[in-house]
C-alpha cells in the first residue's frame, strides 16, 4: 500500500470506529471526489473525535511528504499496544518515547499531550509508523485500541514497534529501549505535583556574637538542597541536614562535659556504633526530641492529614497513627519516608520520581514536612541553638 491507501483507509476506520456516520465517505474517498484533505476537513467536524483532533489535522499529504504519500509503506514487523495494567507491567509505567532503526515506543500519556509540531517530531513519526503498519497488516483492533485511548485521553498504556524481527516479548523490549534511552543521556519529565518551589520562611540576622563557620559544612548541603526542584531529592537532603544534626547533638554533649572532667576518650567511645542501622532509628527518636522539643510542644510538625493520606500512611508506611506532637511518630515518619525513598530494607514500598501516580496521596504531606523540618532546622542554626552549637572549637586533654 502506498501512504496516500493508508491514509484514506485510516481516514474510513475514523469514520467507521467513532460512528461519524458522514454520508457516502468511503465512496467519496474511493471516487476521488474527496481528496485526502477533503476528507480530513470533513472528520475534524465531529466533536466525536475532539481527543484525535490534533493528529487528524497532520494526516494531511503536505505534512507527510510526497515520499509518504506515493511510495509503498513497508510496515514493521510486528506492533504492539501495550496497556499497563497489564500484571507485568504493573509499576513500570514510564513516560519516554525512543526510536531507531530496531524499535519504536511511545507512552499514550505523550501522544495525549503532544503538542509538538510534526515535522521532525519523534512522537509523532512513532505514531505515524504504528497507524500506518496497523492498516498495511490489518491490526485494526490494536489502531482501535490506540485511538480510542487517544480520543478518551485515557493514559495507562502505549505503542511498541519492533521494526526488524525479533523473538523479544513486550516487556524485555520495553526494558531495554527505557534503558537505552536513558544510557544516551535523556531523561524523563518530572512531573508537576513532584516540583517544589515551596519558601519554608526562615531567615536570619547578623550576630556578631556567633561563629558561623561551625556550620559551613551544612551550607554546602543547603546549597545541594536548594539545587533539588523535586520532593524526593530535596527530602534526602534535609534528611542529610537532619541526620547531621542529630549526631551533631551528642557531640555537643560531648563538648560541654570535655570542658569540666575531660572525659572525652570515654565519651567518644559510648558514641561509637550509634551510627549502626539498628540504633538510627532510636538515636533518631532520642534527639529528634532535643533539637525540636519547642516546636514539638507547639505542633509545629501537625500536618493535617486527611483520610486518603491517613489511608496510606498506614498501608504503605506502615504506621498506624502520627501524633505531631511526639517525637518518636514524627521521627518515625520521617524515617520511613526516607527508607521508602532510598528502598532501604524497613520498607518495600518504593517511591521514584517515575511513579508518581502510586503515591499521589502522599505528595502534600512530603511537601508539608519538607517545609516544616526546612524552617525548624534553618531556625535552630540562625540561632545558634544550644542544643546543637558548640561553646568552644577546642577540647582540652590535659
Amino acid at each position: 500500500m502506498t501512504g496516500e491507501e493508508i491514509l484514506s483507509a485510516l481516514l474510513k476506520r475514523i469514520n467507521l470506529d467513532f460512528k461519524l456516520r458522514i454520508a457516502d465517505f468511503d465512496r467519496l474517498l474511493n471516487d476521488k471526489v474527496y481528496t485526502l484533505d477533503d476528507a480530513i476537513q470533513e472528520i475534524q467536524n465531529h466533536k466525536r473525535i475532539k481527543g484525535l483532533q490534533q493528529f487528524v489535522n497532520c494526516l494531511s499529504p503536505q505534512i507527510l511528504g510526497v515520499d509518504y504519500v506515493n511510495n509503498p509503506y513497508i510496515p514493521a514487523d510486528r506492533i504492539e499496544f501495550i496497556n499497563f495494567e497489564r500484571i507485568d507491567f504493573v509499576k513500570r509505567k514510564r513516560s519516554f518515547a525512543y526510536s531507531d532503526a530496531e524499535f519504536g515506543f511511545v507512552s499514550i500519556d505523550l501522544l495525549v499531550n503532544w503538542t509538538a509540531t510534526p515535522i521532525n517530531d519523534a512522537v509523532f513519526k512513532i505514531f505515524i509508523d504504528f497507524v500506518s503498519s496497523a492498516i498495511a497488516s490489518s491490526e485494526l483492533r490494536k489502531l482501535k485500541n490506540l485511538l480510542l485511548s487517544l480520543n478518551k485521553k485515557e493514559i495507562e498504556g502505549g505503542i511498541l514497534i519492533h521494526k526488524t524481527q525479533n523473538n523479544l516479548d513486550d516487556l524485555n523490549t520495553y526494558a531495554y529501549l527505557y534503558y537505552k534511552q536513558l544510557l544516551s543521556g535523556q531523561k524523563l519529565a518530572l512531573d508537576r505535583s513532584l516540583i517544589y518551589s515551596i519558601n519554608h520562611g526562615a531567615t536570619v540576622a547578623f550576630n556578631q556574637s556567633m561563629t558561623y563557620v561551625q556550620y559551613f559544612e551544612l551550607y554546602d548541603i543547603m546549597n545541594e538542597l536548594n539545587l533539588a526542584n523535586d520532593i524526593l531529592t530535596r527530602f534526602l537532603k534535609v534528611y542529610h541536614i537532619l541526620e547531621y544534626l542529630v549526631y551533631r547533638v551528642e557531640m555537643v554533649d560531648i563538648e560541654k562535659k570535655a570542658r569540666n572532667n575531660r572525659t572525652f576518650i570515654r565519651e567518644i567511645n559510648s558514641l561509637i556504633g550509634k551510627g549502626q542501622l539498628e540504633k538510627e532509628l532510636p538515636l533518631l527518636r532520642k534527639n529528634f526530641a532535643v533539637i525540636f522539643s519547642a516546636e514539638l510542644s507547639t505542633s509545629h510538625f501537625d500536618l493535617n492529614l486527611t483520610n486518603s493520606e491517613t489511608d496510606f500512611m498506614k498501608l504503605k508506611l506502615g504506621l498506624n497513627q502520627y501524633k505531631p506532637r511526639e517525637a518518636a511518630s514524627v521521627s518515625d515518619l520521617i524515617y520511613r519516608v526516607r527508607n521508602s525513598i532510598v528502598h532501604n530494607k524497613e520498607s518495600e514500598f518504593h517511591l521514584t520520581l517515575t511513579n508518581p501516580a502510586d503515591y499521589s496521596d502522599f505528595i502534600s504531606p512530603i511537601k508539608k514536612l519538607i517545609q516544616k523540618l526546612e524552617k525548624g532546622i534553618f531556625d535552630k542554626i540562625s540561632m545558634n541553638d544550644p542544643q546543637i552549637g558548640y561553646g568552644s572549637s577546642t577540647i582540652k586533654l590535659y
